[in-house]
């Protein structure tokens, strides 16, 4: 846990000596949200999603702010809330190499509301996608 707090403590001075917010904040937001997630602290990684949502300027950013929204949902056990935003997730990153884990994330908040059919298909078109995705990374 004592990474994760580092990590956000030295984000947060990026952020305040950023001489351009709009440069930097979209993915320094994403990363605090993330940690935030990992500490356990949900609401406000929601709310650094909203931040981050707010300095998105692509449909990409958009879907990737949307995703990690689910993922909160999902830790969250708000699964309904998870689906809808990976959903929304996956309209907007169209065939971009997260959509992998995007459709990861949309199986494991169909697992939570146990429909579990659907979480197998998209489980098994997401580890596809994401082991097609990293080979082509590495090449």
């Amino acid at each position: 846990l004592c990474k994760f707090e580092e990590s956000f403590r030295w984000q947060e001075k990026q952020l305040a000596t950023a001489t351009n917010v709009q440069d930097v904040g979209f993915e320094v937001y994403g990363n605090m949200a993330e940690n935030l997630r990992m500490l356990g602290k949900y609401e406000e990684a929601l709310g650094m999603h909203d931040k981050q949502q707010a300095s998105a300027q692509s449909a990409l950013d958009e879907g990737r702010t949307y995703h990690g929204r689910g993922q909160v949902y999902s830790r969250m056990g708000r699964y309904k809330e998870a689906l809808e935003s990976h959903m929304r997730s996956l309209r907007l990153v169209g065939d971009d190499g997260i959509r992998g884990d995007v459709l990861l994330g949309t199986a494991r908040a169909l697992s939570g509301m146990e429909r579990y059919e659907e979480a197998i298909k998209a489980s098994e078109e997401g580890l596809q996608l994401a082991c097609r995705d990293k080979k082509l990374q590495l090449l």
